[in-house]
Formats: C-alpha cells, structure tokens, sequence
C-alpha cells in the first residue's frame, strides 16, 4: 500500500489548493501531499510535503498562530494501492491571516525541471467539491457534514 500526506490549510474560511503541474486542464485543483517516506511519519511527511510544493514551513509558526491538528488526521483512497493521510491547519484569527500568504510555484520534482504544482487557489468548501478529483470530492464532502 503506498502512502501519502497532505496538509490542508484553512484561512478565513476558505482552503488552500494545488494545481498538479502538467493536467491539460484547469479545472482539477487538489490537497498538497506527497509520498511518506521510510523513517518519517505520516505528520513529518505531510509538514515536508507542504513546504517543498508551496514555500510555507508550518513548523516556523507557534501555536498562537496556527494550529495543526498533528494527533488526528483524516484520510481517503485513491485506488486500491493509496491510502492518503491530511492534517487539517488553520490560521488563528488573531495573526495575519494566511490567505495573503504569496505561495510560490517553483518547487521542483525531484529530477524534473518543473514544478510539482503550477498555480494555488483559496476555494470554498463548495469550490473544493467541485474542482476536486473523485477521491478528494468525497473527503471535501464529509468535511462540509462535519
């Protein structure tokens, strides 16, 4: 089973999305996230893989700034061989909100020339159900219940 870990970032109501690089469409948006890899938990993997596709180290924030949920975290399939584990953040609303927050765009696949995402949005609840894969519809869909 092939695992990987995403952090979905909240500010102000709204999520922070990715656009995969090399989609020929501009409409399938999706949770930063990125393989675990042997020796690290799924938390430390999902803290990497967020900073190496958007330029953010959320390890650089206190508590009275963000908040990571790093004891739970929600998950969905994709497939039968990935499981994939997303650790819900939010900005406190005492900080400067993270929706003003420049995202970069260059981060590198590892032996590639381009970047695993091309371009990032802040959606709606709704925007994220709409604009998801099918496997992300679903979790974006249980968030909206809960």
């Amino acid at each position: 089973m092939i695992e990987s870990a995403g952090v979905l970032l909240q500010s102000q109501g709204l999520y922070l999305l990715g656009h995969p690089s090399g989609r020929g469409d501009t409409q399938t948006w999706g949770i930063p996230k990125g393989k675990v890899d042997e020796r690290e938990s799924r938390y430390e993997a999902a803290i990497r893989e967020f900073e190496e596709e958007t330029g953010l180290d959320l390890s650089t924030f206190s508590r009275n700034e963000l908040v990571i949920e790093n004891e739970h975290c929600d998950k969905f399939r994709v497939g039968q061989k990935k499981t994939v584990y997303v650790f819900r953040a939010w900005d406190v609303a005492t900080c400067q909100p993270l929706v003003h927050y420049p995202f970069r765009c260059d981060s590198l696949i590892e032996n590639t020339d381009r970047p695993e995402l091309d371009a990032f949005k802040w959606a709606t609840i709704d925007e994220c159900i709409t604009l998801s894969t099918p496997s992300q519809k679903e979790f974006f869909k249980r968030i909206k219940q809960s």
